[in-house]
């Protein structure tokens, strides 16, 4: 005969329990006590934090075998936060530049020597240049120098104009300033807008084209959402292309920053902008050599508009060779040799704005801080990774 109180325990189990005549198997078992609190049943000894509870006969029991209704203990902030945010992982664009750099090299199988006759497969560098560190003066670039540099093509009516840079980034998006998307143009007293339809890549001209050069539709001009065409702040933008570019030696991405550079820092500046008083633009790609203004002599001549974390000024300190980007360079990529991959760049500007009249001595440019916005660039262009 079953008495009154096995029969209440008989119940007790069942109800908080999975019921099991085996205590292995009831060890795990999920629960649930007065307080309808979840847990799982466990050894008084697997679960101390429950014995510090002021009345003990709140503890719910799964048999009377020491084997408990176990609550998780609160979790505290410093637990709360996941392993893998305390790791330090690889960037998904520093991964892509490193995927991307294969495009320029090819395997070579290589015969084997007497003492080791064994043929054995090398890596063979095809790029067909050698990323340089610095240039003196402004120059005109070799060609395939640069194979991430982009020109942007506006039209209205019949007229198509090469106006604004930008770089190519990945096999599809353009990286390039938020000023770009509409070019204005004086005719007649008006200004009129002429809007951009098409990206060219593969080229060193600014109006001849060969074989090896690209002139893809814009399917897409992303604008920054914090972009003020007053200030320039946050002056970036993507494009995403009608179709993925076929990298090769020729023509390959550049590569992201994954740090911010100090002042003093050097970097080149390419693009097809205004050289010397020249009204037109340079009918060739050039190069020069730039270092970088402290934010405090930055913020002084242009009274005190900067933005130290997203924007950094760069210029040429000499008096007799003042260099600087121009009118037709905006939009297009400040850079520095990448330290690890001979055939590529590092971009760490964007050119945003500077004086209208250019190569005025003590003047620096104004270029966005593609660092500070690695996290909005990758949350596009590699949104499906």
């Amino acid at each position: 005969m079953i008495t009154l109180k096995k029969f209440i325990l008989i119940i007790l189990i069942s109800s908080s329990c999975v019921r099991t005549e085996h205590i292995d198997i009831l060890i795990g078992a999920r629960c649930t006590n007065r307080a309808n609190e979840k847990g799982v049943c466990k050894y008084y000894n697997d679960c101390l934090h429950m014995m510090n509870k002021v009345n003990r006969h709140e503890i719910l029991k799964c048999n009377e075998q020491g084997i408990i209704c176990c609550i998780p203990a609160p979790t505290t902030e410093t637990n709360s936060i996941p392993i893998a945010k305390e790791i330090k992982s690889e960037r998904i664009s520093e991964r892509k530049c490193k995927e991307y750099s294969k495009s320029t090299k090819s395997n070579v199988t290589v015969a084997g020597t007497r003492a080791n006759p064994q043929p054995f497969i090398t890596e063979n560098d095809n790029c067909l240049h050698k990323s340089t560190q610095l240039v003196v003066g402004g120059k005109a670039a070799y060609r395939f120098e640069f194979p991430h540099q982009a020109l942007l093509g506006y039209v209205k009516g019949r007229i198509h104009n090469w106006i604004c840079g930008g770089s190519l980034i990945s096999p599809k998006f353009v990286l390039t300033a938020a000023h770009c998307k509409v070019h204005e143009v004086e005719e007649s007293g008006e200004l009129i807008d002429y809007k951009i339809t098409s990206v060219k890549l593969g080229m060193i001209s600014l109006t001849k084209t060969d074989r090896d050069t690209k002139i893809l539709r814009i399917a897409e001009f992303i604008t920054h959402e914090n972009f003020d065409s007053l200030s320039k702040y946050s002056d970036i933008a993507l494009i995403r292309l009608n179709r993925n570019v076929p990298f090769s030696e020729k023509l390959h991405p550049i590569c992201l920053p994954t740090k911010k550079y100090e002042d003093g820092q050097q970097a080149l500046v390419t693009g097809f902008g205004r050289t010397d008083s020249r009204p037109n633009m340079s009918e060739k790609l050039m190069k020069a050599t730039l270092e970088q203004y402290n934010h405090t002599y930055c913020n002084d001549v242009y009274f005190n508009t900067i933005d130290h974390d997203t924007m950094i000024c760069y210029g040429n300190a000499s008096t007799s060779n003042v260099i600087d980007s121009c009118n037709g360079d905006s939009g297009g990529p400040l850079q520095i040799k990448h330290d690890s991959i001979d055939c590529s760049y590092i971009q760490i500007g964007i050119v945003s704005f500077g004086n209208e009249h250019c190569n005025i001595e003590g003047h620096p440019g104004v270029y966005v801080n593609v660092f500070h916005f690695i996290d909005w660039i990758e949350k596009i262009v590699w949104a499906d990774e």
